[in-house]
């Protein structure tokens, strides 16, 4: 391979060290990629403010060209670009679950209100139903992937749910239970709001853990559901002024 000497380090280096560059007579650059680094480095510590004005008035006059030659390079180079994220995703993915439950944790109020929020928003639940209807092939086909790239997450949540199905459910009561989600379903068409089925006793509890039985279910609003999560309050029966109250515990 063909040797060329570096102007910034004077150290003869192979020809695939160096940038090409067609103004040049050989086709190269004079400095190596590592010399050509530091001086890059150099110049945009000395002149950040200077880059930066220039870089915000060409993003600026150029938006339109810009945001299509991006359109046009992710059209072209979905598959690069798919691989290229999978590979930063599994790099990066310990540092991310570890900073994630760290802001999680700091933030739950934030968290609780924003999802109130996010579920009382009728614009953004036409908008999610929408997406849902326009893209259940897309939806159904990341559930797959997902559970095939986590088959022990899948499996924990399969084994969680079964366990919390007695072993004495009878045909009737799986009739009743199944009652409860066509109800969830046909209010939500009639009403145009999404309601869920909902354990009374959550099936995995912090407090207590209840069971998949029909007398544990209930349909609620996805809102409600959203804000009572898996939390219970437990409640007793007290006699006041000769009138039976429910009081949580």
């Amino acid at each position: 391979m063909k040797i060329k000497v570096c102007t910034g380090c004077h150290l003869p280096k192979t020809i695939d060290l160096f940038h090409k560059n067609k103004a040049r007579y050989d086709g190269l650059s004079n400095y190596c990629k590592s010399c050509q680094s530091s001086r890059l480095k150099i110049f945009r510590s000395k002149n950040i403010e200077k880059l930066r004005t220039n870089s915000n008035n060409y993003y600026k006059h150029s938006k339109a060209l810009i945001l299509l030659k991006q359109k046009k390079y992710r059209r072209d180079n979905k598959e690069k670009i798919a691989l290229r994220m999978s590979k930063y995703y599994l790099l990066t993915k310990p540092e991310r679950v570890k900073t994630n439950k760290s802001w999680k944790a700091k933030n739950q109020e934030y968290i609780k209100d924003y999802n109130v929020r996010y579920g009382a928003n009728p614009e953004t639940v036409a908008k999610k139903r929408i997406y849902q209807v326009k893209n259940k092939d897309r939806i159904r086909a990341a559930a797959k992937v997902w559970m095939d790239n986590n088959p022990g997450k899948n499996a924990q949540y399969k084994n969680n749910r079964r366990h919390r199905v007695p072993p004495w459910i009878t045909e009737s009561m799986q009739v009743k239970i199944d009652f409860f989600y066509w109800l969830a379903k046909t209010v939500t068409k009639i009403f145009g709001v999404p309601h869920r089925v909902d354990h009374f006793i959550p099936l995995k509890g912090k407090l207590v853990s209840g069971l998949h039985v029909p007398s544990n279910l209930q349909v609620i609003t996805e809102k409600a559901n959203a804000e009572k999560s898996n939390k219970f309050t437990p409640t007793v029966e007290t006699v006041i002024d000769g009138k039976l109250v429910l009081q949580g515990v």
